[in-house]
């Protein structure tokens, strides 16, 4: 994953090429980017990692084990919680929450439904 300024100067690289990083990040309030590993290497297992936008403090959050199905996901707007969408009901996704930290996780939907992009939204809405 790179950050790049808004007229295309100064790209950096944010997380090693093997970590394959970068799908759909999102962004906590304080500026924490939220992302999955190996979004297009189905040999390897996503999990989902935290970085700042200055390349620090690059942390994995979750430890699924295979074949966990690791999908899209989104801040609270406070930033204290997270959501997405893995492995549910019959093999298909649910959406479930977890602390910004990855601790806590608990499904939010049980369905035989294929449940997942979810997005949190702004503040208010």
């Amino acid at each position: 994953m790179f950050v790049v300024d808004i007229d295309g100067s100064h790209h950096d690289r944010l997380t090693p090429w093997k970590l394959g990083g970068g799908d759909h990040p999102g962004f906590s309030p304080e500026g924490t980017i939220l992302f999955r590993s190996y979004e297009q290497d189905e040999s390897k297992q996503s999990d989902y990692w935290t970085v700042r936008p200055d390349g620090t403090d690059l942390t994995q959050l979750t430890h699924f084990k295979q074949p966990t199905i690791v999908l899209s996901t989104s801040y609270s707007p406070d930033g204290k919680w997270i959501v997405y969408g893995t492995n549910g009901i019959d093999a298909n996704a649910d959406v479930f929450v977890m602390r910004a930290d990855g601790t806590d996780s608990r499904p939010v939907t049980r369905t035989k439904l294929w449940d997942s992009a979810p997005d949190w939204g702004p503040a208010g809405s």
